[in-house]
């Protein structure tokens, strides 16, 4: 969310879908891979870190919808 220009991966939030479950195309944040699964504060490396550094899964689905509806918005109005 932080990166420009660099490839996004589609990660699908995790939480209220129960176990081995991921959610529904529609509740993606797109992270970088480094962050996403390539590192040691990777989510899937270690989610709590994660969290605790970028906020949670919500946190960033709700901040990836309000900076769409923006640009949509942008469009629009130009």
């Amino acid at each position: 969310m932080g990166y420009p220009g660099s490839p996004a991966e589609l990660h699908h939030i995790i939480s209220n879908t129960g176990m081995g479950k991921k959610a529904t195309n529609y509740e993606v944040i797109p992270l970088c891979p480094h962050h996403h699964r390539n590192s040691e504060e990777s989510y899937h490396h270690s989610p709590k870190k994660f969290d605790d550094k970028w906020g949670t899964q919500e946190d960033l689905l709700k901040e990836t919808l309000e900076k769409k509806a923006l640009q949509e918005e942008m469009q629009r109005l130009f």
